[in-house]
């Protein structure tokens, strides 16, 4: 019992130094600033946890969903320009009260996971990120950073940031605030597109408003708040809304303890790189999808489980998927933007993308080349649709 704790204090107490409080420097008279920068260390380990929530109020109807959102951080690398962090972004449902539960369903359902690794400047910029998509929960989430101006700010100071063919946004310094004991300073970046101060009957209009506690000592948030607005065309009010707030949970510096979650979040990215190519068209790589199931099943038996071990789950469960004769979901590139500049529309005469799915006549799975020059009937739907049932019923008598 004595190793257990002596050896908790020494982990924990890096962490602490960091985040001692210091007075800021300035001279006598002048307003207080900071210049702020990431002062993060490999194996620091951040966790937060929060809520996602969307509300939509259209065509009289009105649609809300909430989910249990979690981001576990953990800093691999360090050089003189950039950082290397590993990110673990988890979506899972939340348990309405009062409303009672399907038979066999868990009230914690894993909807969505995402690992990947993220290379950062000491200014907070992410380098390669897609961006907060307008609609829809991000798959990774990265707002634990901001990107921080070259100079020092002090309060109301302004400073603005590109975001590829979107608008700039524009950061302010608001005020410093004790966010669960540190002292922070709070932080709000605003976006919207051109016409949401004027409404039009021909385009959606959307803001966005990002408010973070940063730490000064550290550079990083102990609290995030993100709230999008959008307007259907012809509205003058929101009518879709979406919100991600989430805190710090935990902060620990590992020394060798480490060790096991980096081997996890390497040995899933690599089986990953394997595996991503080959579930586009898993029919053709049974051998090789076979092959990487059972490396998945050997690893998870040889090695203690960390929390990054959902990703290597998911990444398992997609393997299977595709050997069952299904097309798994791509995952989004952590390289593409969000915003495409041209929105990709289907008109006649013009050359469908080839893809496969799921034939019900013969329950096996077809490419869309092999009906060339004939007429096919597609059927598109939501796994987690109400109306699922009546849907492939009518496909079924069309067959």
């Amino acid at each position: 019992m004595v190793t257990t704790l002596c050896l908790l204090a020494c982990t924990l107490m890096p962490a602490q130094e960091l985040d001692r409080p210091t007075p800021p420097s300035r001279a006598p008279g002048q307003p207080e600033h900071w210049l702020l920068s990431l002062r993060l260390r490999p194996n620091l380990e951040l966790v937060y946890r929060g809520l996602y929530r969307e509300s939509s109020s259209s065509s009289g109807a009105h649609h809300q969903r909430t989910y249990r959102f979690s981001n576990r951080l953990l800093v691999l690398t360090t050089s003189k320009r950039n950082l290397e962090v590993a990110f673990l972004t988890t979506y899972r449902d939340r348990h309405t009260p009062g409303l009672k539960q399907p038979v066999g369903q868990k009230q914690s359902t894993l909807r969505s996971v995402r690992l990947s690794k993220v290379q950062i400047n000491y200014r907070g910029v992410v380098q390669n990120y897609p961006g907060v998509p307008i609609e829809g929960p991000p798959a990774l989430e990265v707002g634990t950073f901001v990107p921080f101006p070259l100079k020092r700010i002090t309060l109301q100071r302004t400073w603005t940031q590109k975001d590829g063919n979107l608008p700039v946004r524009i950061w302010r310094a608001l005020k410093t605030e004790v966010v669960n004991g540190a002292r922070c300073l709070k932080i709000q970046g605003t976006q919207q597109s051109p016409d949401w101060d004027r409404p039009r009957a021909d385009s959606t209009a959307w803001k966005r408003v990002d408010t973070v506690w940063v730490s000064p000592l550290m550079g990083i948030a102990y609290r995030v708040e993100r709230v999008i607005e959008r307007r259907l065309p012809g509205r003058t009010k929101p009518t879709h809304r979406s919100s991600l707030s989430y805190d710090l949970d935990s902060k620990i510096q590992y020394n060798q303890l480490a060790e096991d979650r980096r081997l996890e979040i390497q040995r899933t990215e690599d089986l990953g790189k394997t595996a991503e190519p080959m579930l586009s068209n898993p029919g053709r790589y049974k051998r090789q999808l076979t092959t990487l199931e059972s490396q998945i099943g050997a690893h998870l038996k040889q090695h203690p489980p960390t929390p990054y071990q959902v990703a290597m789950l998911q990444l398992l469960d997609r393997i299977k998927a595709g050997l069952r004769g299904e097309i798994p979901a791509v995952l989004p590139a952590s390289v593409t933007s969000a915003y495409p500049t041209t929105a990709a529309q289907a008109s006649p005469g013009k050359l469908a993308p080839n893809f496969s799915a799921v034939n019900l006549k013969t329950s096996k799975l077809d490419q869309l080349t092999r009906w060339k020059g004939k007429p096919v009937l597609m059927v598109f739907y939501r796994p987690e649709s109400r109306t699922l049932f009546e849907v492939m019923y009518f496909a079924w008598k069309l067959k």
